[in-house]
């Protein structure tokens, strides 16, 4: 994951965006080319499937739960994509209880505090 942070500072401090899957698909990328191996082309697919099916950690529903009965709204700050980060509450069922996801997206930089 480092390769993967590594490139996406660099790539906010030159002005580019690009969303965080696309970046951890070009870190895989550069770390084959630099030990000489091949990743399957349906690796980032299959991570990404992977990704997506990740259980919650136990004590997240309750604690949204209970932060949206005290009155609070909740939002989720992603550096995925949106549409991935809905997919992934869906799969938790987590996706009612949420009233927007803050996608790194929106704002165009995976890094913040980083600007060209």
């Amino acid at each position: 994951m480092q390769a993967t942070f590594t490139l996406a500072l660099k790539n906010t401090r030159n002005g580019k965006y690009h969303d965080f899957l696309y970046t951890v698909q070009l870190a895989l990328d550069v770390l084959a080319l630099e030990r000489g191996s091949a990743i399957p082309a349906d690796f980032q697919d299959r991570l990404n499937n992977g990704v997506g099916a990740l259980p919650l950690q136990r004590d997240v529903k309750k604690g949204v739960i209970q932060l949206r009965q005290a009155g609070f709204r909740v939002g989720v700050p992603a550096m995925n994509p949106a549409p991935f980060m809905t997919g992934q509450l869906r799969h938790v069922e987590l996706f009612n209880d949420i009233d927007v996801v803050l996608s790194a997206d929106n704002i165009r930089q995976l890094k913040l505090g980083i600007r060209a």
